[in-house]
């Protein structure tokens, strides 16, 4: 019974160093497998995966089997003391093998972690970077839509624009370092080299949205330069009509008083006829910056600028050629009065000296006085035309005065009385000679 007990307990005790051992050669196995399988190069979240499983697999491996080996090893022991000095020494080589094969995948397994560590930590950084272009791409595509679109002025849309371009010229760079990390990764790799070809792709692929992009934005650069240009030359131009129709106004208040001479009108019609040309000029300066501001179109305030200082402009041009058109009547009113008065007034002075030469009756035959009688009536006839003529001045002489200044008006309306004074003197003493004449020839 003694010795059918003892085998008894030698083969349970055999019976559990096997399933103990082919429990450490499962786990062995299964880390061996875990650990040949290949692991993808570019893909950051795979990476990860096979980092997670490589590490729960060491940590499994070291934790499960350390007991377990330890076990083996005892009974190993156990059945060498019943199994003699050779079956023990194989029991201990057999043990001293699975540690060593153990230790040795647990070294493998803690080499590959740390390489996958830092595999992970690179490809990790380097598709963030990637992502982060993306990101950086819609935001950029989104903010040119709304340069295009929103609501600001020229010198802001040009300054947003030159900085977006600035930022995409500083993008491109980046993405070619990017491509220099990751060939720089695959380098460390031989075996990446394959999946190196997608990254490359893909960088390969932003760097053409990105390459548009910049086409995009020099194109918006280039309108914003025009625009802006446009917008500067449209306030240059403003900035010179402004100040000047500003003083153009206080001009056409002050300047142009009612005149009191001739001279005066002369000197008048003069200065408002540079006065006009200035306008005419002026004009043509705010029909360029006008031109200027229809390329700007509503990215500013430009049209309804020149449309407000255009309004004001017509409005003293419209003065000015008013006045300018009165007072060319005015002057040329005034030199005809002046030319028919001169003429009025010398008929008067030739007529006035015939009619006041004495007449001495006594020494003049009756023929000789009917001949001077003849020729007062003569007078008398030529009289009623100039009362015609007088007439006409005083009409014209009515157009002048209205646009003088009191002064002036004194002095023609003065001059006008003159000549009616003048002329009815004339007629007065015409009509007593000849009376006179006629009762001297009938008493002969």
């Amino acid at each position: 019974m003694s010795n059918y007990g003892l085998y008894l307990g030698t083969q349970k005790v055999w019976i559990e160093y096997r399933s103990q051992r082919e429990q450490i050669i499962n786990l062995l196995e299964e880390a061996e497998v875990e650990f040949r399988k290949i692991t993808p190069h570019n893909e950051p979240k795979l990476i990860s995966k096979d980092l997670r499983a490589k590490q729960e697999m060491s940590v499994s491996l070291r934790t499960g089997t350390g007991e377990m080996l330890k076990r083996l090893r005892q009974l190993a022991n156990n059945l060498g003391e019943s199994a003699g000095k050779q079956r023990h020494a194989v029991l201990q080589n057999e043990v001293d093998e699975i540690e060593i094969r153990l230790n040795n995948m647990l070294d493998l397994l803690d080499v590959k972690v740390k390489q996958l560590g830092i595999k992970s930590e690179k490809w990790n950084c380097l598709s963030k970077k990637i992502d982060d272009m993306k990101a950086w791409m819609k935001e950029a595509q989104k903010e040119l839509q709304q340069l295009a679109q929103m609501d600001m002025s020229p010198e802001e849309r040009l300054s947003k624009t030159q900085d977006l371009q600035a930022q995409i010229d500083e993008r491109l760079k980046i993405l070619n370092r990017l491509e220099k990390e990751a060939e720089n990764i695959a380098n460390d790799e031989d075996e990446a080299r394959d999946d190196l070809q997608a990254v490359v792709h893909e960088v390969d692929d932003l760097k053409g949205e990105l390459v548009k992009l910049h086409e995009a934005v020099s194109v918006q650069t280039v309108q914003s330069a025009q625009v802006m240009q446009a917008w500067s030359d449209c306030k240059a131009g403003l900035q010179q009509v402004k100040p000047w129709i500003r003083d153009a106004e206080l001009k056409l208040a002050m300047d142009f008083p009612c005149p009191m001479t001739l001279s005066d009108a002369k000197k008048s019609l003069h200065q408002l006829h540079e006065f006009f040309m200035q306008c005419q000029r002026q004009t043509a300066q705010l029909e360029q910056a006008a031109v200027q501001s229809r390329k700007i179109g509503k990215m500013s305030s430009a049209e309804d600028d020149v449309d407000a200082i255009k309004t004001k402009l017509i409005y003293v041009s419209s003065s000015a050629s008013h006045q300018k058109d009165k007072m060319e009547c005015l002057v040329s009113n005034w030199q005809k009065f002046d030319e028919d008065s001169g003429d009025f007034n010398q008929w008067l002075d030739r007529t006035e000296s015939i009619v006041k030469k004495p007449i001495v009756c006594s020494q003049l035959s009756t023929e000789k006085l009917e001949t001077v009688l003849s020729n007062l009536k003569g007078v008398t006839n030529e009289v009623s035309e100039r009362q015609s003529q007088l007439i006409a001045l005083s009409q014209k002489c009515d157009s002048v005065v209205q646009n003088l200044s009191p002064e002036g008006v004194c002095v023609l309306t003065a001059e006008l009385s003159d000549m009616k004074e003048r002329l009815a003197s004339l007629i007065s003493e015409v009509r007593v000679k000849m009376n006179h004449l006629s009762d001297t020839v009938v008493a002969r």
